[in-house]
């Protein structure tokens, strides 16, 4: 019985975090300007960045994934994932979360398109990532990446001026791939949860633009 109940309580967890993971808060009167602009600039930073269930702040988490790759891989193998991560940080996951916010907005009366950094436009969505989890995906099970994002509007002008605030918790990057050791897959899956988390809040948009 002890274990049944455990494995129902870890469900019903799952099940929560899930449904809240789906919820995003939107204000309709103070994003009324998205239905009348016709671009929008949208920037990605990662301040107070953490890891994993036990948030390990981020040079914490580099310092020992350093340590485990070079006994594993050797300086190269640092090196590579280091690159990866960087690169992942500044250019793919952000064009992963734009593509997919900027599709899902074509389909909308008056969706705007999103521009990464684009200082000319006149207003601003800023996306800070403060929470990552990577997943694993390896021959006994597989488990999803997720990642915390919070939202910030502003005239590009004037950032201190904040016109509407939201967070995107736990967006989920499932596993749907194959088994898959090479490439540091993680950064992809991590990408995944950055393709859900934009589909979710082009969603939330719909009551505004369509």
């Amino acid at each position: 019985m002890k274990k049944i109940s455990l494995a129902i309580i870890a469900i019903s967890t799952l099940f929560i975090q899930h449904s809240h993971a789906q919820h995003i808060d939107i204000d309709k009167k103070a994003l009324a300007f998205l239905s009348s602009e016709e671009k929008i600039n949208i920037e990605f930073t990662y301040n107070n960045l953490f890891f994993n269930a036990d948030n390990i702040p981020e040079d914490q988490y580099l310092k020992e994934i350093e340590a485990k790759n070079k006994e594993k891989y050797g300086d190269e193998g640092v090196e590579d994932w280091m690159d990866k991560y960087n690169t992942s940080k500044a250019e793919k996951w952000p064009e992963y979360f734009t593509n997919t916010l900027n599709a899902k907005m074509q389909e909308y009366e008056n969706g705007p398109e999103f521009i990464m950094n684009d200082q000319n436009l006149k207003y601003t969505l800023k996306i800070n990532t403060d929470w990552i989890y990577f997943g694993y995906n390896v021959v006994a099970a597989k488990w999803p990446s997720k990642v915390n994002m919070s939202l910030a509007f502003y005239e590009t002008s004037n950032p201190e001026q904040i016109i509407f605030e939201t967070n995107i918790r736990r967006a989920m990057g499932k596993n749907n791939e194959a088994f898959k050791l090479d490439g540091w897959a993680k950064f992809e899956r991590v990408g995944k949860a950055y393709v859900k988390g934009a589909y979710k809040l082009a969603q939330a948009f719909k009551r505004i633009v369509d």
